[in-house]
């Protein structure tokens, strides 16, 4: 069974994408910062096929994503794939945003996710195979009020995205 990371796995598109995953016969590794009732319903009906498991995972801890990857893969074998779905949005207006809700966002959804396609890369090169999927958001290219630090970080990633494209 091949092993799909899902960052931001715990709810939302990234629990609809694990799910997916899961029914469609990949081993699913669903990341989050804490474990969400969703999540634990659908690991729970998962256990006696082991499709979908749950790894802690906090991408504005940058020094831990290295060690999270070896862990995983020693854990569970080597990854095939990797969803990126994890971000953080603040919603407010620059000029009245404070500072580390600024670096936070750049931290998580910028350099978080980065880090975690650069550990799991690995395991795929080695492998011969693998995808990535990054999930970015529509703002990334039209703006909105109120979002433009979390708009600058998704379109960073879509720039990103096509330089790995073109690497791996």
């Amino acid at each position: 069974m091949k092993n799909v990371l899902v960052t931001g796995g715990t709810r939302g598109l990234g629990l609809a994408t694990a799910e997916r995953l899961a029914a469609d016969g990949f081993h699913v590794i669903a990341t989050g910062r804490t474990m969400s009732p969703e999540l634990e319903r659908v690991v729970s009906a998962s256990s006696a096929t082991g499709r979908v498991s749950y790894a802690e995972l906090d991408l504005s801890e940058s020094d831990a994503i290295h060690d999270f990857i070896r862990r995983t893969t020693s854990l569970h074998g080597p990854l095939y794939g990797l969803v990126n779905n994890a971000a953080l949005g603040h919603d407010g207006v620059l000029a009245t945003m404070h500072e580390s809700q600024i670096e936070e966002l750049v931290r998580v959804n910028l350099v978080g996710s980065i880090l975690v396609t650069k550990y799991a890369c690995r395991s795929m090169l080695m492998q011969r195979e693998g995808r990535v999927v990054n999930i970015a958001s529509i703002i990334a290219r039209t703006g909105f009020n109120g979002l433009s630090v979390y708009a600058a970080t998704k379109s960073a990633f879509l720039g990103f995205s096509k330089s790995l494209a073109r690497e791996v």
